[in-house]
């Protein structure tokens, strides 16, 4: 977990525009699982790359755009392993691995969703 924050400490410290040209937070890193977002997510990495996976549409009360997900029958997945991979199935596996065993410390709570940010003891 420091690892992220400290890349993402690295990349700002060495100027690199962080998404949207903000500063790099270790949640551009880390991303949610579930959704797909974040490097460690990014399919592309593997050689797949998916469209349509979200719709946005613009919230006219408080002028925002709200991500909508699509069903998966609906994405349009173009695979490309040869041409597009830049990691192996290994490490990607290790990476998701990592996450799963991470996501399970965290998920010791359902009473409150705020815990979920709390450490256990």
């Amino acid at each position: 977990m420091g690892s992220r924050r400290a890349t993402s400490q690295r990349s700002s410290t060495r100027r690199a525009p962080g998404p949207r040209g903000a500063k790099w937070r270790d949640a551009a890193i880390r991303g949610h699982v579930s959704r797909g977002t974040g490097i460690l997510n990014n399919t592309t990495y593997i050689g797949c790359v998916v469209w349509n996976r979200r719709q946005y549409r613009k919230n006219p009360e408080t002028e925002r755009r709200v991500a909508r997900g699509n069903k998966e029958s609906e994405w349009v997945v173009n695979d490309d392993h040869h041409a597009l991979r830049i990691v192996d199935d290994a490490l990607w596996a290790r990476v998701k691995e990592r996450q799963q065993e991470v996501g399970k410390v965290f998920s010791y709570t359902t009473t409150n969703r705020l815990n979920g940010a709390h450490r256990p003891s």
